[in-house]
């Protein structure tokens, strides 16, 4: 009995199964409901063995451990266990961004911002009756408004003529060509 104990207390119980653990200890060898406690913590403790098995990595080596289950038990929850865990980590991996998407949604951000900054100049434009010029840009760019800084932290270059004003920025690099994230972005604008 005292060895049965020792073996229940190495492993993690539910509270049910510590309480008819505790009921059968007090109770003694002579009770005659023993055999039925002791059924109902093998199952307990397989139930809970079962479970545990569908924890990633963890969950084969812990059916592995456990006496409750027969051969043909182990050998199915673990490569069930497997088979969850490989078929999770191929959902992430499926879902993280390819840098094709990275880059795509990288210059539709770009577009967005330089149509804005385009627009900025439009309604200056109206009310002042020119586009900004380099003193006017700078000043509002001064006031950190985040709307004249690329998704680098650099300002967006501006350029104005008598006809349009041309938006853009260096890229990744902020060094003048390239390709992928490090390729200039231009956009002109016209009254």
């Amino acid at each position: 009995m005292a060895e049965v104990a020792a073996r229940i207390r190495r492993r993690p119980q539910t509270a049910r199964s510590r309480a008819v653990l505790s009921e059968l200890i007090a109770a003694g060898p002579s009770y005659s409901g023993a055999g039925s406690m002791v059924s109902d913590l093998r199952i307990a403790d397989k139930r809970l063995s079962s479970l545990l098995a569908f924890i990633p990595f963890v969950g084969p080596w812990r059916i592995q451990r456990s006496e409750s289950h027969s051969r043909a038990e182990k050998f199915w929850l673990t490569w069930l266990s497997i088979g969850l865990t490989a078929l999770g980590v191929w959902a992430i991996v499926d879902r993280l961004p390819t840098p094709e998407i990275e880059l795509g949604v990288l210059r539709t951000r770009i577009a967005s911002e330089e149509k804005n900054l385009g627009d900025f100049s439009d309604q200056y434009r109206a009310r002042h009756g020119t586009y900004p010029d380099q003193a006017a840009w700078q000043h509002n760019a001064d006031r950190a408004d985040p709307i004249f800084f690329d998704p680098w932290g650099r300002r967006y270059r501006y350029d104005s003529t008598a006809g349009e004003v041309t938006i853009s920025t260096l890229g990744r690099d902020g060094i003048a060509g390239g390709s992928g994230d490090d390729a200039d972005v231009t956009e002109r604008f016209r009254p």
